[in-house]
């Protein structure tokens, strides 16, 4: 199904209304569309309301008014979106992505039920009210093409040997929060992890992950971690070629006040 269409607060908002250290910004990277389905997300208004239209639209919950707000954004298998804060969004049918985000749970929801799925009271808004919610959506009418345009990353490949690729999916440039990147393996090969928390997503493949104290079997849909301590690791692949990709704190972490 189509997930609900809801927002979240930028950093500035969260900080300067909410008092809070982080707001919501979201990438998504697409790995997979069932079969039969022409991939979609909703992201920003295309056919932008007024403050006080999508005020009667939410309050009423107007469906076909809230559908007639946005177009299908088309997303392909591989593509690496940068979702605001701000920006009203939902994940369309049939997608398997990562989503990888802001330490923050901040977010409206406008629709209030989809399929069965209810959304309570107390979560719609934050704890407060309508009014609150509507100052934190950017009402600007965004074309297709605006969309694919700022919100679209072009991955950057940063390092490439005979064994391995490592490639920038979402770098310090965009968020001071993470940087994530995807490794693809072809032959066993020893990794430099300058002591920074990792937690990974084996995509492809299966491998053997060693460090100077443990070793671990990892296939296809596995999640990892690797601690700070960690200096270096090797990575062997087991079945076919292997990739992983792999979130890291940014720079600046420091609770802002």
């Amino acid at each position: 199904m189509r997930l609900h269409v809801q927002v979240h607060p930028t950093t500035e908002y969260a900080n300067r209304v909410l008092h809070k250290p982080y707001g919501k910004l979201e990438c998504y990277y697409i790995l997979g569309v069932r079969g039969g389905q022409e991939p979609y997300i909703r992201l920003g208004f295309q056919h932008a309301p007024t403050k006080a239209e999508w005020k009667r639209i939410v309050a009423e919950q107007d469906k076909a008014a809230m559908d007639a707000c946005f177009e299908k954004i088309p997303v392909a298998v591989g593509d690496v979106w940068y979702i605001p804060g701000g920006m009203p969004h939902a994940i369309g049918e049939g997608i398997t992505m990562l989503e990888i985000m802001e330490p923050s749970d901040l977010v409206i929801r406008c629709e209030f039920e989809r399929e069965g799925i209810v959304v309570p009271p107390a979560a719609r808004f934050m704890g407060k009210d309508l009014d609150f919610a509507l100052d934190i959506f950017d009402y600007t009418a965004y074309s297709k093409q605006d969309i694919m345009n700022k919100c679209r990353i072009q991955p950057r490949i940063v390092e490439k040997e005979p064994d391995f690729v490592n490639t920038c999916l979402v770098g310090t440039e965009l968020t001071n929060c993470f940087t994530v990147n995807k490794l693809q393996i072809w032959q066993k090969v020893n990794i430099k992890h300058e002591h920074k928390f990792t937690l990974g997503v084996v995509c492809e493949g299966k491998c053997l992950i060693t460090t100077a104290t443990e070793s671990i079997t990892l296939e296809r849909g596995d999640s990892f971690a690797i601690a700070t301590a960690v200096s270096d690791y090797c990575v062997e692949p087991l079945a076919g070629n292997v990739t992983l990709v792999q979130v890291m704190p940014g720079e600046d972490m420091k609770v802002k006040r």
